[in-house]
Parts: C-alpha cells; sequence; structure tokens
C-alpha cells in the first residue's frame, strides 16, 4: 500500500526553503479544506494522481517523493493492542452456564 508522507514533505520543505509552512498554509495554498489535507495523509485512504502532483509541486518536489510504501496489514493477524479476540458467533466467549 502507498501512503503520503505528507509530514515529512512539509518538514523537509521547510528545511530545504528555510520558510515556514503549517498544514493549513498548505491546504490556502492548495485551495483545499485542512480537513481534506489530513485525510490525504491518512494511511488507507485514497487520492488522485492529480492530488499528488498538485501537492508536490506545492512543496517544490517530485510526486514521488511524497510517497511512501507500507505493507499491507493481514486481517487475520493478531493484533497486539486488542486484550479478547472478538467472538466470530453470539456467545462464543460466555463461560458461564445459564441456570435454568
Amino acid at each position: 500500500m502507498l501512503i503520503v508522507r505528507l509530514a515529512e514533505a512539509i518538514e523537509d520543505y521547510k528545511h530545504r526553503s528555510g520558510k515556514q509552512l503549517t498544514r493549513e498554509d498548505l491546504a490556502k495554498k492548495l485551495r483545499m479544506a485542512t480537513s481534506t489535507l489530513r485525510n490525504i495523509a491518512t494511511p488507507g485512504r485514497s487520492t488522485t494522481l492529480h492530488t499528488i502532483e498538485k501537492i508536490a509541486r506545492a512543496l517544490e518536489m517530485k510526486a514521488l517523493n511524497l510517497l511512501a510504501e507500507v505493507p499491507d496489514r493481514d486481517p487475520h493477524a493478531s493484533d497486539s493492542t486488542h486484550k479478547a479476540s472478538v467472538p466470530r458467533r453470539p456467545g462464543a466467549l460466555k463461560t458461564e452456564k445459564k441456570s435454568g
């Protein structure tokens, strides 16, 4: 999966140009909502090549340098942030018997 490395690209632009630039400044320069720009940088969200090229031009860089490849997440892999697995059927995790 490809992601847009927006935060890193803005920092790189500031370092190269010596100019201050926030995500809000970039959104104004691109004539788009800040929330749209934030969504573009969210992994798993899609955008058009035209938009990526527009951002790259504003940051004076190549579009390819805005992108980074990350491995696709295996939906069946265990996630250490969850304490218990989600039951596949209702009542699968119940351990107590109902009294009659």
